[in-house]
């Protein structure tokens, strides 16, 4: 069986489009953050003084929220991932115990085509002396 050039570059584009979808989530996601969250430190801060420690805590939290989401994102398509190996592991397990089975079965045909071949001798050479 011959490897798909199509199929190889799909799976080297599929890398690439889980890798593009998690920078686009966190890009959405630390956008809306930033947006929304300094209107919301400006509404709450009294002075100056507020607003930076109001700013300080918004910053340690966006931390906390994106690597949150970073775990659970990679998690999420690294369980895609694996699954996908685990199929192509049990498929080539497939493959590999259909080619000793075909190398099996291909032996004992020689055997058997050789087996004949002999008794074919025989038997011509039996049919000249008679």
């Amino acid at each position: 069986m011959a490897i798909d050039v199509k199929d190889h570059k799909k799976e080297g584009f599929l890398e690439y489009k889980i890798g593009v979808k998690i920078c686009i989530l966190y890009f959405l996601i630390g956008s809306a953050w930033i947006l929304f969250s300094d209107h919301a430190a400006a509404m709450l801060a009294n002075n100056v003084e507020e607003l930076m420690l109001i700013s300080t805590y918004k910053g340690w939290a966006f931390i906390l929220i994106t690597t949150i989401l970073l775990f659970f994102l990679i998690g999420y398509f690294l369980k895609q991932v694996l699954e996908r190996n685990r199929q192509l592991y049990t498929a080539h397990c497939e493959l590999e115990a259909s080619y000793e089975e075909t190398t099996a079965i291909e032996e004992e045909l020689r055997q058997q085509f050789d087996e004949l071949e002999k008794q074919t001798q025989a038997l011509t050479l039996s049919d000249q002396k008679y």
